[in-house]
């Protein structure tokens, strides 16, 4: 594989907001990024990193120590290695040019609102502009890698409703999939995952089960039998494997689940979920109200 050597810059203002370039070519073209580039022959890192810099977003730059390196893939066959340095505005004014078609300065709080690059939001975490990623979070992030899913987990705050909380993750909110835990037996438990707007159907969802008896799970029972605290449970990266039910209401395309933290949402393709985790796709559920 051919390895590029690239550079970028962190670059912060007195209220706290990170410059973020909008990227007019591949690789991940249209996402928003940190201002960089790919190094010129003879360039070391940094001069790479204040030239973007200047290239990209109008301002002259000074560039201090290196915060992070990562590595970007752009197809099967190149991947470039970008040395992240943090800076400081030194002079020039805000005017995206060369491969930036447009720049924003971004409050960490309304990163969730961009279509960022991949592994920018990790970059971030490890540069220290960002908190630690919780726990929970950590887990679902590795249980999705493992199971080879295609996945965005985002931090997207606390939302007032379905709605809003849809808004956040770019979906409908019938896209939008609650993990309901049901107690089948006080050690025998199953996932259900209804889009917002419809709630189980007991009913239906004790006949599918062949059982005569159901009932949804305590708070303390859902995070002993998967880790997880209400409101941020999601299948991947449960505690325990348990049978995942999918009401066949739940739209094709994108759907949103917990992130395993408050606050924090993971975006899946429904199919390929279903596929990795072996769910059933069942009619389990009717209309809320």
């Amino acid at each position: 594989m051919e390895t590029i050597s690239a550079a970028s810059v962190l670059l912060t203002d007195s209220e706290g907001r990170v410059l973020l370039v909008q990227r007019g070519h591949h690789p991940q073209q249209g996402r928003w990024s940190l201002p960089g580039g790919s190094a010129e022959p003879g360039e070391t890192s940094a001069e790479a990193a204040r030239r973007e810099a200047r290239e990209e977003t109008g301002f002259e730059v000074e560039v201090g120590r290196e915060v992070v390196t990562a590595t970007m893939a752009d197809g099967p066959a190149r991947q470039y290695d970008v040395h992240c340095f943090a800076a400081r505005v030194v002079g020039g004014q805000l005017k995206p040019g060369d491969d930036a078609v447009a720049a924003h300065w971004v409050r960490p709080e309304d990163l969730a609102q961009y279509e960022l690059t991949t592994g920018l939001i990790e970059s971030l975490r490890t540069a220290g502009y960002l908190p630690p990623e919780p726990a929970g979070a950590t887990r679902v992030r590795r249980a999705a890698q493992a199971l080879g899913l295609e996945f965005d987990l985002t931090e997207y705050g606390p939302a007032r409703s379905l709605v809003e909380a849809a808004e956040r993750r770019g979906i409908a909110p019938e896209q939008l999939l609650k993990t309901l835990v049901v107690r089948q037996s006080p050690t025998e438990f199953v996932l259900v995952l209804v889009p917002g707007g419809r709630k189980i159907s007991w009913p239906k969802l004790r006949a599918q089960l062949g059982v005569s008896r159901l009932s949804l799970a305590s708070e303390e029972e859902a995070l002993a039998a998967t880790g997880f605290v209400r409101g941020t449970i999601t299948p991947v990266g449960s505690s325990h494997p348990w049978p995942v039910l999918l009401d066949e209401s739940a739209p094709a395309g994108p759907i949103g689940l917990g992130g395993g933290a408050p606050g924090w949402g993971l975006r899946v393709d429904r199919d390929q979920l279903r596929q990795r985790l072996d769910a059933r796709v069942v009619d389990v559920s009717e209309p809320e109200g």
